[in-house]
């Protein structure tokens, strides 16, 4: 079965991780399947950094074989789960001339069905806004319900999530849009879309239903956090593939 390959970025000052290092993303996987990124860190010129990791699941290696030292220090991760659960890996970046780190966290949710999913993207937001985040859970197979969770939203906003069967071939950019900010959806397949109040503690969670006899397809969501103050925010996509 294919690795799962992530699209992320993640800058960190003084020891950075690398563009194609998915930081922050959370994974949505299922038994048997394979998850595999690359992890890449480095310093400033004429430094180095050690890279190691914790919260390896079981079966989990890296290659090469982790801590590592070097500018860049660069190791692939590869997981097939045996096992059900949420698994939180930290990778850390220590620079060795200043002993200061950099720390990147990666969720994968293990499910016992076949579906999975993925984070992709990057959120915005205004400047005095936190940039809402979106992650899978659940089951992404016919029959089942795949969750998605938005936090971080401003209480009291409306979330809207938009379901599309492609990602947007080129990302589209809005002049009304905070800076940075894209529809990372494909907007010519829009088929759906689900609106829900934020909580007081910030969180939305949304339940889909996927139907007996769903087709097998790539199902792509962002979410839209619109609040009372006319302000707006996007988050990352997430990309389903239901089987």
């Amino acid at each position: 079965m294919a690795a799962v390959l992530p699209l992320a970025q993640r800058g960190i000052a003084a020891q950075t991780f690398g563009a194609t290092t998915p930081c922050g993303q959370h994974y949505l996987i299922g038994l048997g399947q394979t998850l595999a990124f690359p992890v890449t860190a480095s310093a400033g010129p004429g430094e180095s950094v050690s890279l190691n990791v914790a919260g390896l699941p079981p079966g989990a290696r890296t290659s090469p074989v982790l801590p590592i030292t070097g500018s860049p220090a660069v190791v692939d991760f590869s997981w097939t789960p045996a096992q059900t659960g949420a698994f939180v890996l930290v990778f850390v970046a220590t620079n060795l001339r200043t002993n200061s780190q950099s720390m990147c966290s990666i969720t994968a949710h293990v499910s016992s069905c076949r579906g999975s999913a993925l984070t992709y993207g990057a959120g915005c937001a205004p400047a005095t806004v936190d940039v809402p985040l979106l992650s899978p859970f659940g089951c992404a197979s016919p029959g089942q319900a795949l969750s998605i969770e938005l936090s971080r939203a401003q209480p009291g906003a409306l979330a809207t999530l938009m379901f599309s069967g492609a990602a947007a071939a080129t990302p589209l950019s809005g002049a009304s849009f905070p800076s940075g900010c894209q529809v990372l959806i494909h907007t010519g397949q829009l088929f759906a879309t689900v609106s829900q109040p934020v909580s007081a503690y910030g969180q939305v969670n949304f339940t889909v239903p996927l139907p007996v006899g769903f087709p097998a397809i790539s199902l792509h969501t962002q979410g839209v956090v619109f609040s009372a103050t006319a302000s707006l925010a996007l988050t990352r996509g997430v990309a389903a593939q239901v089987r």
